[in-house]
């Protein structure tokens, strides 16, 4: 994945599924599968869970999900990467609002919010910025893109009374999600 004029253009990698070999471990159901064990080993394939009994064929197949070639093209729910994260501009919006449920506990529309308790209000901007970037592992595109596709202006990150909010915000000052 990389940016190209302030778009994100997918490339191929390598299929998580199969690790890029383009096959897996042929499987197939136990007949004890979904029967409880009550910490006693199952007669057929060793499990002591109620669900997932599986009995190895001992043969490859076909990854199903690459079907075989070992590559996919990425998409809007893969993750970026570090260096693309820490490449987007930052800026803080320090409020005295209180957190929302949807803040303290969904974060619909947002990249993600963190309930600190109020511990980044003894943080300056650039240690909140920094604090930032660091966590911004697993940020899918989904998250920084608009239904066109372009890529936000800058991440705000809107500081509240108990935490903070990290929003993805277009050029009209817009939050995107």
């Amino acid at each position: 994945m990389k940016i190209v004029d302030g778009r994100f253009i997918y490339e191929m990698h390598e299929c998580s599924s199969c690790d890029g070999k383009g096959e897996v471990e042929e499987f197939i159901d136990c007949p004890n599968d979904r029967m409880t064990m009550r910490g006693k080993k199952c007669s057929h394939c060793d499990t002591t869970n109620k669900h997932h009994h599986l009995i190895s064929t001992g043969k490859m197949k076909s990854c199903g999900h690459c079907e075989g070639s070992g590559k996919v093209m990425e998409n809007d729910c893969d993750s970026i990467s570090r260096e693309m994260w820490e490449s987007l501009t930052f800026k803080v919006y320090r409020t005295n609002r209180p957190m929302t449920l949807n803040d303290a506990y969904y974060g619909f529309g947002c990249v993600w919010s963190c309930t600190d308790y109020g511990a980044h209000k003894n943080l300056t901007d650039d240690q909140l910025i920094a604090e930032i970037k660091k966590g911004g592992s697993m940020i899918q595109p989904t998250k920084i893109v608009d239904k066109e596709g372009n890529i936000c202006d800058h991440i705000g990150i809107v500081c509240k009374d108990q935490g903070y909010v990290v929003h993805a915000v277009n050029k009209e000052g817009q939050v995107i999600g």
